[in-house]
């Protein structure tokens, strides 16, 4: 039986054909992976003194720790912190106060003890590698100040939390993908 001309027989080579067609005129969405550009179900992570927190200083290296900023990422959440900021409101005492950003009271690699300005309080600078943050993850800026006087200091930290459609925590990343 002849099929007027336009009429496509039903089949599977039909479904296939309109496929191969829909792929070529789609519009497609591509980002990065999810622990470097947020999905659409992120929230903002940005971490910031509103007010000047005093470092104490003291005589010995063994000054006191300051907790700058706090965090806890929420129960069923992963994040990633994406870039970090600071000041000091008295500009001379940059090389006197010793920061660090730490997960679970570990310091993270590269941003242990370091004592020049890395980002502004108003442009952070971005990581090199953004730092992944699992559920309940506690992220911590300290500063300490070994010498007599005290700084006046301000810090920020940016970066997003999801919640997580599985947590696996068996190392596959299954925590990072997302619907």
């Amino acid at each position: 039986m002849m099929r007027p001309p336009g009429v496509v027989s039903p089949g599977p080579s039909n479904v296939l054909d309109e496929f191969l067609h829909k792929l070529k005129c789609g519009t497609y969405f591509v980002k990065s992976p999810n622990w470097i550009e947020p999905p659409i179900t992120a929230r903002c992570l940005d971490l910031r003194t509103e007010a000047c927190v005093t470092v104490t200083g003291a005589v010995s290296a063994a000054a006191q720790t300051s907790v700058i900023l706090t965090f806890t990422v929420p129960d069923r959440c992963v994040g990633t912190l994406l870039a970090f900021g600071h000041a000091i409101d008295n500009s001379t005492q940059w090389g006197q106060v010793y920061w660090n950003i730490c997960v679970n009271n570990f310091a993270i690699p590269c941003y242990q003890e370091f004592r020049q300005q890395i980002g502004t309080f108003v442009n952070p600078t971005y990581f090199p590698s953004p730092f992944r943050v699992k559920s309940l993850d506690v992220i911590t800026v300290t500063a300490r100040k070994p010498s007599l006087t005290n700084a006046c200091v301000y810090a920020r930290l940016l970066g997003f939390f999801y919640p997580a459609r599985i947590v696996s925590q068996d190392g596959s990343f299954q925590e990072y993908h997302t619907i």
